[in-house]
């Protein structure tokens, strides 16, 4: 069913349109359609009913969600996970307007994870990992703005963390007792850990004490940090030693270490053997 869109005094709305290739179509996540509304957007309704799957970011004020007959509030904090077949409308609150970002997507993999999801009879969540979801949500939105000959595969990317974080942490209930900080730090990193952490830019990017990031993180997941993240790197640069024919210098870079020698030394350090050698002993005849 074609989208029927209604948009009151819009002026700062920004809002992408995407027309995914076939090859995408059939084998990706992508993005149909991705954008954000500014809370000086207060008037600002929507209506939509088409063949997608909606996320909803909200980053300040309130709103309404009515789904499948039944209405709802929302708050800053909060997202939203809905099948856009179904009826829904939505709009923000008049005396504490909203500011939300969005994205529209489909996919061969889209329903399923909706339904697992879905699973507790839920579309609505508050994550622990909110900033987490929004910075993804921001490179995307950057993705989005340019042309790009890989822009399907790491909008494919982006969509798949975003959801990965939604199934582990709203559905498989793992970590109840762990604090929400924490639980977010580690999904930060599982997200970027082939990118320079370190306990300092994880306490710059979570406003929280280095010295309790690692006290915590060390207390609920029974290993360091540095550890964690070293682990990380390994189990990628192992992957990518017996999976492709990828020089050490490459396979170091792509891994998050900072150059081959260093990569080298941690990798015997861990292994008890070197790159060299895992790869031969791993070969795939």
């Amino acid at each position: 069913m074609n989208a029927i869109i209604i948009y009151e005094n819009i002026k700062k709305i920004v809002r992408i349109r995407n027309n995914p290739s076939s090859a995408a179509e059939k084998n990706l996540l992508y993005i149909q359609e991705i954008g954000m509304l500014p809370s000086e957007q207060a008037s600002s309704v929507c209506y939509n009913k088409f063949n997608s799957y909606m996320i909803l970011l909200i980053h300040d004020g309130e709103g309404i969600i009515e789904y499948d007959g039944l209405e709802y509030s929302v708050k800053k904090g909060q997202c939203v996970f809905i099948d856009c077949s179904r009826e829904h409308y939505y709009k923000c609150c008049s005396d504490n307007p909203w500011a939300v970002s969005w994205f529209n997507f489909n996919g061969f993999s889209a329903k399923f994870y909706f339904s697992e999801f879905t699973k507790k009879n839920r579309f609505i969540f508050t994550p622990s990992s909110f900033e987490v979801i929004e910075k993804i949500f921001k490179e995307m939105l950057s993705l989005n703005s340019y042309r790009s000959e890989q822009k399907e595969i790491l909008n494919n990317k982006y969509i798949t963390d975003i959801l990965s974080i939604f199934i582990t942490e709203f559905c498989v209930g793992e970590e109840k007792n762990i604090t929400s900080k924490v639980k977010s730090i580690k999904s930060y990193i599982d997200l970027h850990f082939t990118e320079d952490i370190t306990l300092d830019s994880l306490a710059e990017f979570f406003f929280i004490n280095k010295f309790y990031i690692s006290r915590e993180f060390k207390k609920y997941y029974k290993i360091t940090v540095f550890q964690y993240i070293m682990d990380k790197r390994m189990q990628l640069a192992k992957k990518l030693l017996i999976q492709t024919k990828k020089s050490i210098e490459e396979i170091a870079i792509e891994s998050g270490f900072h150059g081959q020698n260093y990569f080298s030394r941690r990798f015997k350090m861990y292994e008890g053997i070197s790159c060299l050698a895992y790869r031969k002993k791993h070969k795939v005849s």
